[in-house]
């Protein structure tokens, strides 16, 4: 309990304490901004660019819904369809009203291939009316 709780575990430090000095630590990151800014680039391709607000260091896009789409619908129709999104309705805070949008995780995808899939097969739903899928979400 003493050596988890107490302070940070000694390898874990060594270890990160060594990737710092010899560069390896930048690399990491450099090469996960790279991935994130790749995959940014394939979510402004193929999403509406109009509803989609980005951040090229981010592993997140979120898009907007038109009507009349409301975010537990679309992330309960993209479910249903393979692709999980997260509705604005989980980033409520109180009971105020919500801007109809869903998060979607750039990063979930392991591979390129697999995020365009997904990010084809939202852009399809998008286009689809509304269907009724209670309790799939």
């Amino acid at each position: 309990m003493r050596t988890t709780a107490w302070m940070p575990a000694p390898m874990s430090m060594l270890i990160a304490s060594i990737w710092i000095e010899d560069g390896t630590a930048r690399h990491i990151m450099d090469s996960q901004l790279a991935e994130f800014r790749a995959r940014q680039d394939l979510a402004r391709e193929l999403l509406p660019q109009e509803l989609l607000q980005t951040d090229p260091a981010c592993m997140f896009v979120w898009l907007k819904l038109p009507p009349p789409w409301r975010a537990d619908d679309f992330a309960a129709n993209a479910k249903a369809r393979g692709v999980v999104v997260m509705p604005s309705s989980a980033f409520a805070v109180d009971r105020s009203e919500i801007e109809h949008g869903v998060r979607i995780n750039l990063a979930c995808a392991t591979s390129r291939a697999q995020l365009v899939s997904a990010l084809r097969l939202l852009t399809g739903t998008l286009k689809d009316r509304p269907r009724a899928l209670f309790g799939t979400i």
